[in-house]
């Protein structure tokens, strides 16, 4: 499964990551997309370049990238939160 912007899946992982950040962290629904856009995009762009080594770690590499994306997300938050 090619993580692109023709992938279905990219836009719900990355409406999840916005949702999560503005609903569980009180912030601003504008503030919650810039963040989760940019992390699923450098998440997303590492996945795809890792995705060509093989079929064989795919899911590994989708499951941390979700997971390395809303870590992102969140460090950005706390940090913005703190400036």
């Amino acid at each position: 499964m090619p993580v692109s912007g023709k992938d279905p899946s990219a836009w719900i992982i990355s409406s999840i990551i916005v949702s999560l950040l503005a609903a569980g962290l009180s912030i601003s629904d504008i503030v919650a997309s810039i963040i989760g856009t940019l992390s699923f995009i450098i998440v997303a762009g590492i996945c795809g370049r890792l995705l060509k080594i093989g079929a064989r770690v795919t899911a590994n590499i989708i499951l941390g990238g979700f997971l390395g994306a809303m870590l992102f997300s969140v460090v950005l938050v706390y940090a913005i939160r703190w400036v």
